[in-house]
């Protein structure tokens, strides 16, 4: 500027000042406003960092960068609290964090780190398990990440990511695993059948029980094959599906083409979506054809022992523990003179009246009570026109664990024999007294004969005449037995009871009974006695020890012995026994016994005679003095009839 005029440059000067203060100032302007956007926009920016900060520090998520070429891995806060740590960000070298990994899912973790190092992999995603700072537990992790930096050899320079804890639904996903597997071993092996239905009823999903796949050779298979649940076997059930509510034991009938008859039981229930719309139903079907058999079986039983029961001539009812007629036949409705309707339900003291009931309560109350209770009465028949002779048993009712659960009651009309008893009673009475006054002449006059009173008889005289004699002396016992037997049954027989010497009286009944060694080839043995006594009547019991040792020898084989002793038992009663060694009593005789006019048949035994009533008689007299009687099989073979009767004080 040296060539330009002094005056011409300071007027140069002076003309651009003013421009160059409106340049300068506009730079100036537009520098702070510059400056207030920048301001503004790093404001906003750290508002963003604060907000996204606090966002993660609020979240389960762990964020990372991974600074791959200086070998620095940079966590937040939420990985060590993570790991069961206090929380603190932590900056550490990537071997560190491997030393972590579960030693199962290390390589697969090398593998996806690797491929996305490399660019294999758009992106780094694993789940894999990390050891916390106890040392002992382990929790599963997903990590996410990918490279965000490369070199301009294009080799990765860092990475970043998150971590996430998904322990929580990797349990959820195990305990689903574990339940499908459950739900899929039962559906193996359970004998039901497990459907499907979608929302327009039709079947989706079917699985027959492992029984019909022949998978499982040691489960038990029955006659029919599984049916199969078909749409068209709902039929009249499909309202039920309409409804669209949960059901059970719903029972489906199918016939089978060739005839047979199958049934199944269907329950389920209904299915619908997150919005609460009905999306099918789910459910199990069980085939119960075994049991509709069983029950119509059943059924067909129950009828047919009903028509039993009603037509038996016998009243029946089966009263509940409450004492009220639950069931009932025919005849029971037409002993009692009321209508079915009117029995049914209600108590016997209601059906019977209050003065008949007192008369049944004790034996009723006995049964209810668990033991068998038996009596005898008279009462009206039907139509009252005569009074009829019943038997009435009950007998307790038990359930399946052994409580009594009612009484069934029978009631047996014996009116026609009760008569036949009456009128057998009334013919032996009249033949033996009738018999009784002729037979004494004609056994006196025969023992006059023999006993030469006319003089000595001819030898073939005689000897019909001792046969004769012997057979009166057997009809004039079985007169006699006759006559007892009936004052017995009917109470007119007085019995003189005082203290007998029991050793003693055994010894005359031996005794008295030596005639029968020579008849019946047999030997008599009195084994030792103590000192005992009993009270009882002298003639009668001497009477039952000669029906009993009678009975010995007819029935023992010849060379046999038998034997009479007794001992006292405790309680203060005496036991007396008479044992023969022979063949014993038929199982098929044992019942009958003690009846009157009964004898087993055993070979030989009717060649003995006798009229059967030498037990009975016996029997009759030891009730009558309070005692028992009965019989044992004797050890090595025999019989042992035996009777107890009260002690009396030993004289002193």
């Amino acid at each position: 500027m040296a060539g330009i005029p002094t005056p011409l440059l300071e007027t140069g000067l002076l003309a651009i000042l003013p421009v160059a203060v409106i340049l300068l100032g506009t730079v100036l302007a537009l520098l702070r406003r510059k400056r207030i956007d920048l301001e503004r926009a790093l404001a906003a920016l750290a508002r963003e960092r604060d907000r996204v900060r606090n966002a993660l520090e609020g979240s389960p998520l762990t964020i990372w960068d991974w600074d791959i070429a200086n070998d620095s891995v940079w966590l937040n806060s939420n990985w060590r609290e993570m790991l069961g740590d206090r929380p603190g960000e932590s900056q550490s070298p990537i071997a560190e964090l491997v030393a972590l990994v579960h030693p199962d899912d290390l390589e697969r973790v090398q593998k996806a780190g690797t491929d996305a190092i490399k660019g294999a992999a758009g992106q780094f995603d694993a789940e894999f398990r990390v050891r916390c700072v106890d040392g002992t537990t382990w929790r599963w992790i997903r990590c996410r990440g990918k490279v965000t930096e490369r070199d301009a050899q294009g080799r990765a320079a860092r990475a970043s990511g998150t971590n996430a804890d998904v322990t929580a639904a990797k349990r959820a996903e195990r305990s689903l695993a574990e339940s499908e597997a459950r739900f899929r071993a039962l559906t193996e092996l359970s004998s039901d059948m497990y459907w499907e239905q979608d929302e327009h009823f039709h079947l989706v999903t079917w699985s027959a029980p492992a029984w019909t796949r022949g998978r499982d050779s040691i489960l038990p298979r029955p006659a029919l094959d599984a049916p199969e649940l078909t749409e068209a076997d709902w039929g009249e059930h499909r309202g039920v599906l309409e409804e669209r509510r949960p059901f059970r034991d719903l029972e489906i009938r199918q016939v089978t083409p060739d005839g047979r008859e199958s049934w199944l039981s269907v329950g389920a229930v209904p299915v619908t979506d997150e919005k609460g719309r009905f999306r099918g139903y789910r459910g199990l079907a069980r085939i119960i054809t075994d049991r509709k058999l069983a029950e119509q079986r059943l059924r067909k039983s129950e009828l047919q022992l009903r028509q039993l029961v009603e037509f038996m001539p016998a009243a029946i009812v089966f009263v509940s523990r409450d004492q009220r007629a639950v069931i009932h036949n025919k005849a029971y409705a037409e002993l009692v003179g009321l209508p079915a309707y009117e029995i049914s339900g209600r108590t016997v003291r209601e059906i019977l009246g209050k003065e008949r009931f007192a008369e049944v309560e004790p034996h009723l109350a006995q049964a209810l009570a668990g033991k068998p209770a038996h009596y005898s009465t008279k009462r009206a028949g039907a139509g009252g026109v005569r009074m009829v002779d019943l038997d009435v048993l009950l007998w307790p009712l038990r359930g399946g664990d052994g409580d009594v659960e009612g009484v069934i009651v029978l009631g047996i009309d014996v009116t026609r024999l009760k008569e036949a008893d009456r009128m057998k009673d009334h013919f032996v009475s009249v033949v033996s007294h009738e018999l009784r006054t002729p037979l004494t002449a004609m056994r006196g006059s025969l023992g006059l004969l023999a006993g030469g009173v006319v003089g000595e008889l001819p030898a073939e005289a005689r000897s019909l005449v001792d046969i004769a004699l012997q057979n009166s002396d057997r009809l004039w016992r079985l007169v006699n037995d006759l006559l007892d037997i009936e004052k017995m049954s009917a109470g007119h027989v007085d019995f003189r009871v005082e203290p007998l010497d029991w050793r003693a009286t055994l010894r005359e009944a031996v005794e008295a009974s030596r005639g029968l060694m020579q008849q019946f080839d047999v030997s008599f043995e009195l084994e030792p006695v103590e000192d005992l006594r009993v009270l009882g009547d002298s003639d009668r019991l001497s009477q039952v020890l000669a029906n009993l040792i009678l009975n010995a020898a007819k029935f023992s084989p010849a060379g046999g012995v038998v034997s009479v002793g007794a001992r006292l038992l405790a309680g203060g009663r005496v036991r007396t026994q008479v044992r023969d060694r022979g063949r014993g009593i038929p199982a098929n005789f044992r019942s009958r016994v003690f009846q009157p006019f009964s004898q087993a048949d055993t070979g030989d035994s009717r060649s003995t005679g006798g009229s059967g009533l030498g037990l009975a008689i016996s029997r009759e007299i030891v009730t009558r003095l309070g005692g028992t009687i009965g019989f044992d099989d004797a050890p090595g073979g025999g019989t042992i009839f035996w009777f107890d009767l009260p002690q009396a004080p030993v004289a002193r």
